[in-house]
């Protein structure tokens, strides 16, 4: 455009900057910039299941994981969903982290969060996390992420460093 504009007042004219061939080159961009972004949520949608379903302890093989060109927050995610809470994380992972639940929220990713911070001596971080999980979470998921952390809290002595309570009924507007 700024070519364009540039070349009008000099009274030259460019052969390709007209305003059919500039359009037509925002056109193509744009398209191609879809195009890209589509195939990258098909491939999303096709491993979001192999996640969050399937995954029950076990690390997503290497040939089943997207291959991304503009979602990339995706392949974070996915790596974090994949790591198995342990102890001796850098301050740098817990950024890392937090960077990964900023980027795309999920409950199971926020107790992963509390688990390494538990693991990790931050009993109070990993309580402000379990906390969030109820604001975030519907019951059902609640329930059963707090029945995950009772019985880590009875095989682990960390995790019984950290208290989560129970969470405080919602009330949903409208409801009696």
């Amino acid at each position: 455009m700024l070519v364009g504009v540039m070349l009008g007042r000099s009274e030259a004219r460019g052969c390709l900057v007209s305003p059919k061939w500039l359009g037509l080159g925002v056109l193509v961009a744009v398209a191609c910039g879809v195009w890209i972004t589509i195939a990258d949520c098909l491939e999303v949608e096709r491993t979001y299941y192999n996640v969050y379903f399937g995954r029950k302890g076990k690390a997503i093989p290497l040939e089943m994981q997207p291959d991304l060109m503009v979602l990339t927050q995706w392949k974070e995610r996915l790596a974090f969903a994949n790591s198995i809470p342990g102890r001796g994380i850098s301050p740098e992972g817990y950024v890392w982290m937090k960077g990964v639940l900023s980027a795309t929220p999920e409950t199971f990713l926020m107790f992963q969060l509390a688990q390494n911070l538990a693991l990790n001596g931050r009993p109070d971080d990993a309580r402000a996390w379990l906390e969030r999980i109820c604001i975030m979470a519907p019951d059902k998921v609640v329930l059963n992420l707090a029945e995950q952390w009772e019985s880590a809290r009875e095989a682990n002595a960390t995790y019984r460093m950290v208290e989560w309570k129970r969470c405080e009924p919602r009330l949903i507007s409208g409801a009696k």
